[in-house]
């Protein structure tokens, strides 16, 4: 039983490296059609390079202080929200909070 979760385990673990692998090719970025962000159509804050494999700029909703921020410290998909500057998301409280 041990061995059976064992190999569910590391399967599992080759499975989803092998996915990242996969979505961010060398050439991935040559096939991406990016959107053009601007001030007038991005309510928010633009990262350069934040959008998938850091291919095109991303427009990333801002969230208040004290905000759950719990999407951002997940991995896999580009983040749609950031903390506003001068502010970071607490592993812990997983909220936005104050840099010291």
């Amino acid at each position: 039983m041990k061995l059976l979760l064992l190999a569910l385990v590391l399967t599992a673990s080759i499975c989803i490296k092998t996915s990242e692998a996969l979505a961010c090719t060398a050439n991935f970025c040559q096939l991406v059609d990016c959107m053009p962000y601007t001030s007038e159509n991005c309510v928010g804050k633009i990262v350069k390079n934040g959008g998938m494999c850091g291919c095109c700029d991303a427009c990333l909703k801002v969230l208040n202080p004290g905000d759950t921020c719990f999407s951002l410290i997940l991995m896999g998909a580009p983040n749609t929200v950031t903390c506003p500057d001068n502010y970071h998301c607490d592993h812990v409280s997983l909220k936005c909070i104050a840099n010291k």
